[in-house]
C-alpha cells in the first residue's frame, strides 16, 4: 500500500482484491495498524475481512489481541466466531469464556467448534456433547471433544 491510498478512503474488500496473499505470513505495521482499524469499521464486510485477515497473520500483539477480543464480543457476527478461533489459536486466556459463551447459544457455527479444539479445554465437553447429536458436524465435534478429552486425561490444569 503507498502513501496515495493512505490518503483516499477505501473499502477492505477493494484492498483485499489487490493483497498478494502469498506475502501473508507477517505484515508491516502500518498494513496492521490499517487492519485493527478495519475491525471496527460499520460495515460487516470489512469488518468481516479485516478479522479473517489478522487471524490469518502470524504477527501477534496486544494491540492486535484488543481488536481481535472486540470482535469477538459481538453477537452473532462471522467475525465474532473468526476473532474467538484466531484468540484460541494464540492461546489467549480470554477465549475460553468467549468460546464457552458462543457453545452456549443454540445453534453453534464451524469456526467456534474448531476454537473448542484448538483450546482442547475439559470444560467444553460437556457444551460439545450439547450438539453432538446435531446433523451439523458432527465428525469436527467429535473430533474437538476427543482433543479436550486427550488433554483433561494429560492432567494440564485448566483455567
Amino acid at each position: 500500500m503507498d502513501k496515495e491510498d493512505d490518503q483516499r478512503p477505501y473499502y477492505a474488500n477493494a484492498y483485499f482484491l489487490r493483497w498478494d496473499w502469498s506475502s501473508m505470513v507477517s505484515l508491516h505495521f502500518h498494513e496492521l495498524r490499517q487492519m485493527i482499524r478495519l475491525t471496527r469499521s460499520r460495515l460487516p464486510a470489512d469488518r468481516d475481512w479485516a478479522t479473517f485477515y489478522l487471524s490469518q497473520v502470524n504477527n501477534d500483539s496486544p494491540l492486535i489481541r484488543k481488536a481481535l477480543v472486540e470482535v469477538a464480543q459481538e453477537v452473532h457476527t462471522d467475525a465474532a466466531a473468526e476473532a474467538r478461533l484466531a484468540l484460541a489459536k494464540r492461546k489467549d486466556p480470554r477465549a475460553l469464556g468467549l468460546v464457552r459463551k458462543a457453545l452456549s447459544q443454540r445453534s453453534i457455527g464451524i469456526l467456534d467448534i474448531r476454537a473448542a479444539g484448538e483450546l482442547a479445554h475439559g470444560s467444553l465437553i460437556h457444551l460439545l456433547r450439547r450438539h453432538a447429536d446435531s446433523d451439523f458436524e458432527p465428525d469436527l465435534i467429535n473430533q474437538a471433544i476427543v482433543a479436550c478429552r486427550t488433554r483433561n486425561r494429560a492432567g494440564e490444569e485448566f483455567d
